[in-house]
């Protein structure tokens, strides 16, 4: 006989008796049937937690951590914050959002440095995990932007839950940056 097939006979075996001796003792002493005005009534089910974050309660957070953001952007659908951290800016676009409390987000971050190539970050993708990245073509079409992302899905655990990845995606956003070169270039440019 299977191991589960073994705990599922035993279990039946005790409920049937919990059962019978259920029945009995409710046949010697009946309790007298309840009016109907004390009707068990379920109790009401407690509000469920929020699963997810507003976008002001994250553009608070990065604020309080001393992230420069001028507000909540809007654009149809589309909810994002721009935040300028020292040389590196980035965005936070909010998705998945309900009554404006939003289940997941994502973090990106664009660059322009001539000695970005599709290549290049071909190389940081399969060479690094958590940040992912990309090549878009320039609208002037004078060269290659690496467009640098990472995901984040929210649960109920209010601002705090984003301490981790905030910390990855700092870390990974700096090394990144030098990866392709633009902390050389920027550097280079305003010495």
């Amino acid at each position: 006989m299977r191991p589960f097939a073994v705990f599922a006979a035993a279990l039946a075996a005790v409920f049937s008796l919990a059962a019978a001796d259920g029945a009995a003792a409710q046949n010697s002493r009946r309790a007298p049937a309840r009016p109907a005005a004390q009707a068990a009534t379920p109790a009401p089910a407690p509000a469920p937690a929020q699963v997810g974050l507003t976008p002001g309660q994250v553009r608070d957070w990065l604020v309080s951590l001393g992230g420069e953001i001028d507000g909540i952007e809007r654009d149809g659908g589309v909810v994002w914050v721009v935040v300028r951290d020292g040389g590196l800016n980035w965005l936070v676009f909010f998705y998945n959002c309900q009554n404006d409390v939003c289940a997941d987000v994502q973090f990106v971050s664009s660059f322009f440095s001539p000695t970005t190539t599709p290549e290049l970050v071909n190389a940081w993708n399969r060479d690094q995990r958590f940040l992912k990245a990309y090549t878009d073509p320039r609208a002037d079409g004078a060269g290659l932007d690496a467009v640098a992302t990472f995901d984040v899905i929210l649960n109920e655990g209010g601002v705090q839950q984003l301490v981790d990845p905030l910390s990855v995606w700092l870390e990974q956003l700096d090394r990144f940056a030098t990866h392709i070169g633009y902390t050389a270039a920027a550097q280079a440019a305003n010495p």
